[in-house]
């Protein structure tokens, strides 16, 4: 993985403590309106209260809590060579 490039097992750790990815269900969410958008939500297992976190695939790999950002359609100007 790159440098900006972060598991999910570690974006869970993260959020939901070092003892949560064993006791962690995993559960891939699809949107309709977006087929790019990769999400699954995390549920911890085995505490009074339901903690659950959606994760979102970004598009250099890593994984967020925030969905990725649109890819919009850019113009470029290439100098033309003679």
């Amino acid at each position: 993985m790159g440098r900006n490039e972060t598991s999910l097992r570690a974006v869970i750790t993260k959020w939901l403590g070092p003892s949560a990815c064993s006791r962690v269900a995993l559960t891939r969410l699809r949107c309709a309106d977006t087929r790019s958008l990769r999400c699954v939500r995390a549920e911890r297992l085995g505490s009074p209260h339901t903690v659950s976190i959606c994760f979102f695939r970004q598009y250099d790999g890593s994984w967020s809590v925030f969905p990725p950002t649109l890819q919009r359609p850019t113009m470029r100007v290439v100098a033309a060579t003679d």
